[in-house]
């Protein structure tokens, strides 16, 4: 539909071992980039990266993904999208690795079309998944300090206690802010998640 974004991406499975890269992918490694060759008036997004895990490799420590992984972009149509076929060509640049690292791209092109019904429920269903593990707008206030440590702390709008939260690590997009071999310590007060680290060799003022 015309102006109605759709997501297109590419699914990696990974050997046991290897692992490819976060958006800032940490001490070491290149994250994967995505490039468009689009019909006129169609505008990709960027890439939006699932919550990464920390791998740690010979005193490193790097953000990235083992097993599988799925990237997703969003393309928006034009607001005047005539009735038709149209081609979208994805060139996707990664690297991966275990004890050797290998850059790798590739190439794929896919038809839409104004008239292909809609996709089927699993298809559906699988894409809903997807992107339910992408990060989502928190709801409420945030509070970043910076002082011996740096410290992260939400307050939702509702409160929460220490029991409903299992687990929570903070991943900076920039890289510097807090160290990424030391312990984020969680605890709740007056019913915000508070998340200590240690300070980075640059964080932010």
């Amino acid at each position: 539909k015309a102006q109605t974004p759709l997501w297109a991406g590419i699914r990696f499975t990974l050997k046991p071992k290897w692992h490819l890269y976060w958006e800032n992918p940490g001490d070491s490694g290149i994250p994967t980039t995505f490039s468009w060759q689009l019909p006129e008036g169609f505008a990709a997004g960027p890439i939006h990266f699932p919550p990464p895990s920390r791998i740690p490799y010979a005193g490193l420590f790097n953000y990235g993904y083992s097993d599988q992984v799925t990237l997703l972009a969003p393309i928006t149509p034009p607001a005047e999208l005539a009735a038709g076929d149209y081609s979208i060509t994805l060139k996707a640049d990664w690297l991966v690795c275990d004890d050797i690292c290998v850059p790798e791209t590739a190439s794929f092109t896919f038809q839409l079309s104004t008239n292909k019904p809609h996709p089927s429920a699993l298809d559906a269903t699988a894409l809903d998944e997807h992107i339910s593990t992408l990060p989502q707008p928190f709801k409420g206030t945030a509070i970043y300090t910076v002082a011996e440590g740096v410290s992260l702390s939400f307050a939702p709008e509702e409160e929460v206690t220490l029991d409903q939260v299992t687990s929570a690590w903070s991943y900076p997009i920039d890289d510097g802010i807090s160290t990424k071999d030391g312990d984020q310590i969680l605890t709740t007060k007056h019913g915000a998640i508070t998340l200590s680290a240690v300070r980075g060799a640059q964080p932010p003022k």
